[in-house]
Formats: structure tokens, sequence, C-alpha cells
């Protein structure tokens, strides 16, 4: 796999723009959270998504987390990510 690195931006099905806003890993797989940006590469910060690194069919791709526990398990981490990041940026 290639290595993805924060703010790479990539199209997903849907046909938007996301960018990396951060990468954590929870049972050994690799998971990032998203935020579309704009053909100007502006954040559009309502809509965010966790998608979790797969490998289908021999390629890289991503699958957006939707089983709740996961969600749930995954999207903390990034939650104290984020503030740990919040409270470096303050001090």
């Amino acid at each position: 796999m290639n290595p993805i690195e924060l703010y790479d931006v990539f199209t997903l099905e849907d046909d938007k723009d996301y960018t990396v806003a951060n990468m954590a890993v929870y049972q050994d797989a690799e998971y990032l959270y998203l935020i579309e940006v704009d053909n100007d590469d502006n954040l559009k910060e309502d809509n965010q998504k966790i998608v979790k690194r797969v490998v289908k069919n021999g390629e890289d791709s991503v699958e957006i987390v939707t089983n709740k526990e996961e969600l749930n398990a995954v999207a903390k981490i990034f939650f104290e990510l984020f503030s740990k990041d919040a409270n470096e940026a303050v001090s």
C-alpha cells in the first residue's frame, strides 16, 4: 500500500474530494478522518467521514465505516487525537 499522508486529497465514490484530517490505528487497521474540500481546497466541514483502509481486488482502497460499534470506537480515538492537538496549540 502506498503511504497516505495528512492533507492528501482524493475522491470517494460520491465524486466528492476529501482531505485526510487525521489518521489512527485501531485493532491493526488504519483509519482516516476525512473532511470534504471544494475545488479551491477549502474545507467543507459539514461533510466528514471516517474510512478504513482496505485491499480490494489487490488494490488499495477505503471503505466508509458504518458498523456502529466500530464507528464509536474509532470516533473516540479521533476525538482524543483532535483534543490533544487543540490543547497543544493553545499551550
